[in-house]
């Protein structure tokens, strides 16, 4: 028998990538070694019956893709998430800020940057987010772009560009006036990897503190092994 398509692996990429291709109608094979499907995502209980996660455990960029809603991914897992989904320690003495759910309990702890934080999220709101979604989209959709296009101003375009370019530690220093904003925004590109006086360090940043800032760092129900189920 014949297929259309040979998914060798079903860890997360091969399953989005099967699941997409049989929704358009392909006929699909997924091909695995393990019992299991998931790869790197999977769980397992321990003998006083708490849930681990042995592989994968971070999905708070998840929410942002569009994979999580063509797939209804928000309606075939429960989820959860803290009221506190980010902090940032940067003193022995314990000094430092946390990020609350809701935005303006975030800004309300930021002081002086309490309004420059305000205007970010409505940023990423109202436009920032259909410009992630052109960068982590499906290569070569315009759609993203277009609907960032649409809403984010001529004149601030250049200010957009110069962000995607831009070192983190040099972003917040002219964003934010005081030390607590710009940990709590800048900390965010080391999950990335990312040097924060590199170019390009920005964008990591950006992502994961308004990934938390809008959605909460939200963590499966029932372990990452939902997910691969879904």
């Amino acid at each position: 028998m014949s297929v259309d398509a040979v998914i060798i692996g079903a860890g997360h990429n091969g399953l989005v990538a099967a699941t997409m291709l049989a929704r358009a109608g392909w006929s699909v094979e997924v091909l695995e070694t393990s019992d299991v499907a998931g790869g790197a995502i999977g769980s397992a209980r321990d003998d006083a019956g708490y849930v681990h996660d042995w592989g994968s455990a971070f999905y708070g960029v998840l929410q942002t893709s569009p994979v999580y809603a063509e797939l209804q991914l928000d309606r075939r897992v429960a989820w959860a998430c803290t009221g506190t989904p980010l902090a940032s320690l940067w003193d022995p003495t314990g000094e430092g800020v946390a990020m609350h759910r809701d935005a303006a309990g975030t800004a309300a702890g930021l002081g002086v940057d309490g309004p420059a934080w305000t205007d970010l999220v409505g940023w990423w709101d109202r436009a920032g987010q259909h410009l992630f979604g052109g960068l982590t989209g499906p290569i070569g959709d315009p759609r993203p772009l277009a609907r960032w296009a649409l809403h984010e101003h001529p004149r601030d375009a250049v200010g957009t560009v110069r962000t995607l370019l831009e070192p983190v530690e040099a972003w917040v220093q002219h964003r934010f006036q005081a030390q607590a904003a710009r940990m709590l925004f800048a900390s965010n590109a080391t999950h990335a990897d990312v040097a924060v006086d590199a170019s390009g360090s920005t964008p990591p940043a950006m992502l994961l503190a308004m990934a938390a800032q809008t959605y909460g760092f939200r963590v499966p129900v029932g372990g990452a092994s939902r997910l691969a189920e879904a």
